[in-house]
């Protein structure tokens, strides 16, 4: 339209620039995007990089290459070379960002690359091209991918993987007896699909925390949620709860992109720079499946994938610690009392506490699943006075603090 002398509504340059800002933010640390829903594993840095030129936007060309790519020459004209050059980088405002009303979270230790990222999703399902991916969490780590969303394969109709890559099970999600919250119809179509359930999102230096919810299982009285705290730089929280009455029995489906093993209650993903290690603090039953994959349209191969059982009557909680390129030996993870000012010992129901030592860092995670209505809600955690329904207690060094993350 510029070349043309054609003018463009303000909107239209609103929104494109919001669009290429969305680019900047789910980007990995590697540069390309998750492959979420029907997207593949591609690079961002071209569509950045033209818009940070023709906005000339300093953010922009901090997430771009640093010289004006082969293909956008084509579009831009050979003065944009020079022209490119001339623009400054600056370091976005934030590290991690909530697209709220998508539902889309993106959470960074850093922009460096060698930083770490997670993505969590719980939003609308959009178009046919959207999967049944509520509660879906990726990791990538140690400059590398650990925790992935397997892809999309193909568009063909009838075809028995494209379904598979669509369903909740093709996700690192959770599902209730056996059953998906949202029903693949074919290659494009939906039979059921889940409501989800939004909350805020909290973000500062040190840690991150976000919580998904949604009412696929509401017909089975069972109301789903997944917390998720970001202890900067390299620990993960997941802490999964339903809600509801009577026995049903719970999988979580962990997706990787390299071969895992078992080991006690631990799942070791070994790559090649670093290892991802998943704690769990139930007494879950655990498989590995070998399931497709495909980063791109047409290719497509096979990777480790773990599958937990676990079965309870009434309300369940099941939290997995992950921690990205520790040395297991060096790292005590255990579940710790709650007690209430008067000595009153919490029932798991009510809360739990998670404590991680690992050399001269020791954090304790409070979580409260229920309201504490009996006897004072003031509560001790391993000697620390502590009031809210998630809160982090670090010790650095001797140095303690307490955060409350959520009231």
């Amino acid at each position: 339209m510029q070349n043309n002398n054609i003018p463009l509504p303000k909107d239209i340059l609103e929104k494109t620039k919001k669009l290429a800002y969305a680019d900047l933010y789910m980007k990995k640390p590697n540069h390309t995007q998750i492959c979420q829903s029907d997207s593949d594993d591609t690079d961002l840095r071209d569509m950045i990089t033209k818009s940070a030129y023709l906005f000339s936007d300093e953010v922009l060309k901090f997430g771009g290459y640093e010289e004006i790519d082969f293909e956008s020459i084509w579009d831009l004209g050979y003065k944009s070379v020079q022209e490119y050059k001339t623009i400054n980088t600056k370091t976005p405002e934030y590290s991690s960002y909530a697209f709220e009303d998508s539902g889309n979270y993106y959470m960074r230790s850093g922009w460096e690359s060698d930083d770490n990222y997670m993505y969590f999703h719980c939003g609308t399902l959009g178009s046919g091209h959207g999967h049944a991916d509520l509660l879906h969490v990726s990791i990538y780590a140690n400059e590398e991918d650990y925790l992935i969303d397997p892809g999309r394969y193909t568009y063909i109709e009838s075809d028995e993987i494209r379904e598979y890559l669509k369903s909740c099970s093709a996700h690192n999600t959770t599902t209730v007896d056996n059953t998906d919250f949202t029903v693949i119809d074919g290659s494009w179509g939906y039979k059921k699909v889940a409501t989800p359930i939004k909350h805020p999102f909290i973000t500062n230096d040190n840690f991150d925390y976000c919580e998904g919810s949604h009412l696929g299982y509401i017909d089975k009285g069972i109301f789903t949620n997944r917390k998720v705290i970001y202890i900067k730089p390299s620990i993960w929280i997941l802490v999964d709860e339903f809600y509801g009455e009577g026995e049903h029995e719970y999988k979580q489906f962990f997706h990787f992109a390299n071969d895992i093993y078992l080991d006690d209650k631990k799942t070791i993903c070994k790559g090649k720079n670093g290892s991802l290690i998943l704690y769990h603090l139930n007494n879950l039953e655990r498989k590995i499946e070998k399931t497709p994959i495909s980063y791109h349209y047409n290719m497509l191969e096979k990777q480790d994938t773990l599958i937990t059982n676990y079965k309870n009557t009434g309300f369940t909680s099941i939290t997995t610690v992950i921690l990205a390129n520790n040395c297991e030996n060096d790292v005590l993870i255990e579940k710790i009392e709650v007690k209430n000012c008067n000595g009153r010992l919490l029932e798991d129901l009510e809360a739990e506490a998670i404590k991680i030592s690992a050399k001269d860092k020791v954090y304790i995670v409070l979580i409260c699943h229920n309201e504490i209505f009996k006897g004072k809600k003031l509560l001790k955690v391993d000697g620390h006075d502590v009031y809210g329904k998630v809160v982090l207690i670090s010790d650095i060094e001797g140095k303690v603090s307490k955060e409350v993350i959520k009231y």
